[in-house]
């Protein structure tokens, strides 16, 4: 409850550990409003090797945490993977090194972003190529909609004496009814023997305003529907309510207009849409040059550091060869002496 600072002098091997040393005061409970955390390296030593560590083990812990990364597979780490070259350049201070280990990670960053871009690239390609096709499907919606607009216009409602719209009569089975509640009735009485007898399959029960009413039984549901049918289709529920089946009819068909300007602004927007797309499409990824720049930075101070590796091994080799010559050199002086 009173620890104010964390001094790291020097770190460990699995990044959970970190954690839980900052665990001890980064917690509910303690009372200082702001903590410290400070992290100490000795320079020439292998404490840069070991934060490096500790970072890879958690990019891939990261990795399979969480979903931000596009990498889906994880190579295992081994403790042999620190070369001579690095061994060698860790304890003279090689700055070499150093400029890798900063550029694998400004490398890494530059790549996920571009498999971001490359990602939103595609979809951008399929929304392109699949825009025109809704455009055009949205352009007949809204052509019938006018149509069916022109053919309601042409059955307008009837009017009272103070110029109210009132119900305009609607057709059940051959029928027409100018009564609302007498039409509500027929429509579920006939609606339900319509059903049975068709097997509940779709039925045309009636027409009003010039379009056609076809009923049919929604099993997903479990809910009777009622498409008003023109060029396009206007589906509403039916209940067992009479007049409220009367208002929901007058309501779908009075509403054919706002359904036709919904269409045109709908093709507005996806015309806007398309040409945005189009516009980010045609975008290179921002930081193209960038990365290459740094890959082919880092394929050569890779082969710098490859032929640092390969002057270690010689000289290996060659204490390794004088190691094996000695004991023979000994023992034939010995032999000498002895003689």
């Amino acid at each position: 409850t009173k620890l104010y600072a964390l001094h790291h002098l020097d770190p460990t091997w699995k990044p959970r550990d970190m954690e839980q040393r900052l665990g001890r005061m980064k917690r509910q409970g303690n009372e200082n409003e702001k903590v410290h955390e400070y992290i100490y390296v000795t320079k020439d030593t292998f404490d840069a090797n070991r934060y490096q560590t500790l970072e890879i083990k958690q990019g891939y812990i990261s990795q399979i945490m969480t979903n931000h990364n596009p990498i889906r597979s994880c190579d295992d780490i081994s403790p042999e993977e620190m070369s001579f070259a690095e061994v060698k350049a860790a304890c003279v201070g090689n700055p070499l090194i150093k400029e890798k280990m900063e550029l694998d990670i400004d490398i890494a960053q530059l790549q996920s972003l571009k498999s971001s871009y490359l990602k939103s690239h595609y979809r951008l390609e399929d929304s392109i190529n699949a825009m025109p096709k809704k455009i055009e499907n949205k352009t007949k919606l809204y052509e019938n909609a006018v149509k069916d607009e022109a053919i309601v216009n042409a059955h307008p409602t009837r009017k009272d004496e103070e110029g109210n719209s009132v119900f305009s009569g609607i057709s059940i089975n051959g029928e027409f009814y100018s009564d609302r509640k007498q039409a509500g009735e027929a429509l579920i009485a006939y609606s339900g023997k319509a059903l049975l007898q068709n097997d509940y399959k779709r039925t045309t029960v009636g027409e009003y305003r010039g379009l056609k009413l076809v009923i049919w039984f929604d099993a997903v549901f479990k809910e009777t529907k009622l498409d008003i049918c023109g060029n396009n289709t206007y589906s509403i529920n039916l209940s067992q309510s009479d007049t409220g089946n009367m208002t929901r009819i007058e309501n779908a068909v009075n509403g054919i207009s706002s359904k036709a300007e919904e269409h045109k602004l709908d093709i507005q927007k996806l015309e806007r849409e398309l040409a945005e797309a189009k516009i980010e499409f045609e975008k290179p990824f921002p930081q193209e040059q960038e990365l290459k720049d740094k890959i082919a930075r880092q394929s050569f101070l890779e082969r710098e550091l490859s032929k640092e590796n390969e002057d270690v091994m010689i000289d290996k080799n060659d204490n390794q060869k004088k190691e094996q010559e000695r004991p023979a050199q000994a023992h034939k002086k010995n032999d000498t002496v002895e003689l």
